[in-house]
């Protein structure tokens, strides 16, 4: 009996589960820049150029934006990729504030 499916190799399978999109089954590494991301490089920008004590402002903001890209991508990423990706920065930013807490 011959099947219509065509067999695809192990690594072409892994591929597919981690980069396809889960909403429309397009192969997504990486996207646009979102409100979130766009509101974090500007801070940031800000904070470098600003006096001290604004440019804590602005790193606050940056801090916050970035988490809440993270948060995003961790439970509404369209493929595994991107919740790794939301996951990976969750942990920096929680490895960032401890090391804050602790200097």
């Amino acid at each position: 009996m011959s099947s219509s499916r065509v067999s695809r190799s192990p690594a072409r399978r892994a591929f597919d589960w981690m980069f396809r999109s889960r909403i429309d089954g397009r192969v997504v590494m990486g996207q646009g820049p979102n409100l979130a991301i766009l509101i974090f490089t500007g801070a940031l920008i800000l904070a470098f150029v600003l006096p001290p004590r604004a440019a804590v402002v602005f790193g606050v903001i940056a801090y916050a934006s970035l988490a809440w890209w993270a948060y995003d991508e961790l439970f509404f990423g369209v493929n595994p990729f991107r919740r790794m990706l939301g996951a990976a920065a969750v942990v920096g930013l929680a490895a960032t504030a401890v090391a804050a807490i602790r200097s």
